[in-house]
């Protein structure tokens, strides 16, 4: 079956149309009908076991991780999205399925850290009757050397009237990743750029059609500068090169730990990181395999990202574990082991050198996020 390649047009968006209030739906989140008494939340049903699976669309270095038994165990994911959403087809198991917004982005970082515990938290919304007080944090894991956050969403109503009291601070939910991000401790905020075809992270918009357009993902301004956080853009995907030992085993399986992809640039519909050096050092790129998935978008880099953070936490979850800045320790750890020699047209937007080497980039901030060289050494220094 040929799957229809769809374009997650902006990481708000797609929760935006496939639930889109009219202005005589809005509210003021202040106000008791936009936050009536919180119910209890349910507890969510269990899902099987993700067992140790590469697939196409994964980076090789995800397979060379399992291969190592590195696989997230000692971490906690926090996947926070739209799980109500319309639902569209992808592929991520070989095989088509028709999944949320919210389900693609937590099978996504699940398969890439499957070792990794989780919890899937549905954005609260007026409009939907699920708007719930509480704070991130609240769904954390006890025991956990770092819990890492993936927000592949944006927030685009700075106001909180126009639109509806999902996306605009003022919920104690949305407020509380801005501020545990700032405040240190063992977790990990991952937040996808954005689909800004070009535009900044922090001052890139877009026109939403039915509010006075255009606005500013407030969610990334708040956050430039955190220690605990990380914006992710995406790259595109290249074709593979055979670079050590033979292609397929004596099973003829694919062995990909052997490949390693060709030098790629920036996707045509992400963010870049933009003249903001801040924002630069907390930017990393992931590439997104579209043909493979069937889908497209930094919602789809920032899951990727999350899983990797979930790998090195649980790698190295015995120092992490005796650390009261855990979560900023992994976070440096990416952006100190990005790679750019994997990136075809990196130096043409270098605003760093060291040693006559370009270490930093207005478009892709300080490279592609490698698993491989975040897992070594077996230690991450303070």
């Amino acid at each position: 079956m040929t799957i229809f390649k769809t374009l997650i047009v902006s990481t708000f968006a797609l929760s935006l149309l496939s639930l889109t209030p009219g202005v005589a739906d809005a509210c003021n989140p202040k106000s008791p009908r936009c936050n009536p008494t919180p119910e209890p939340e349910p507890e969510p049903e269990p899902e099987p076991e993700i067992g140790l699976q590469y697939y196409r669309w994964m980076h090789p270095e995800v397979d060379w991780a399992f291969s190592n038994n590195i696989t997230g165990l000692g971490a906690h994911m926090v996947i926070l999205d739209n799980f109500s959403s319309n639902a569209f087809e992808g592929n991520l198991v070989g095989q088509t399925q028709t999944l949320t917004h919210g389900e693609w982005t937590s099978l996504q970082s699940r398969l890439v850290a499957p070792g990794a515990s989780y919890r899937n938290v549905d954005q609260p919304s007026a409009v939907r009757g699920r708007d719930r007080s509480g704070v991130i944090s609240n769904h954390y894991a006890s025991g956990a050397a770092v819990q890492v956050v993936n927000m592949s969403f944006g927030l685009f109503d700075p106001e909180g009237t126009v639109v509806d009291a999902n996306y605009s601070f003022g919920n104690t939910l949305w407020d509380s990743l801005a501020d545990e991000a700032w405040n240190g401790g063992n977790d990990i905020f991952v937040k996808a750029a954005g689909n800004l075809y070009g535009q900044e992270v922090d001052t890139g918009t877009i026109n939403l059609g039915i509010i006075p357009s255009p606005h500013v993902d407030t969610l990334n301004q708040a956050l430039v500068g955190a220690p605990n956080a990380l914006f992710v853009g995406a790259l595109d995907w290249t074709p593979t090169n055979y670079v050590a030992g033979d292609a397929y085993d004596e099973n003829g399986d694919l062995v990909a730990a052997n490949l390693e992809l060709s030098p790629t640039t920036i996707a045509d519909y992400s963010a870049i990181a933009g003249r903001n050096t801040m924002v630069q050092d907390m930017f990393l790129v992931a590439r997104v395999n579209s043909a493979e998935m069937g889908f497209a978008g930094t919602s789809f880099a920032a899951p990727y990202v999350a899983g990797i953070a979930a790998m090195v936490g649980g790698k190295h979850q015995n120092y992490l574990s005796n650390q009261d800045n855990a979560g900023e320790l992994v976070v440096d750890r990416l952006l100190q082991t990005a790679r750019t020699d994997t990136i075809s047209d990196f130096g043409a937007s270098c605003t760093k050198t060291v040693n006559n080497a370009c270490t930093r980039s207005s478009v892709y901030g300080v490279g592609e996020v490698s698993l491989r060289r975040a897992v070594s050494p077996d230690f991450i220094p303070d």
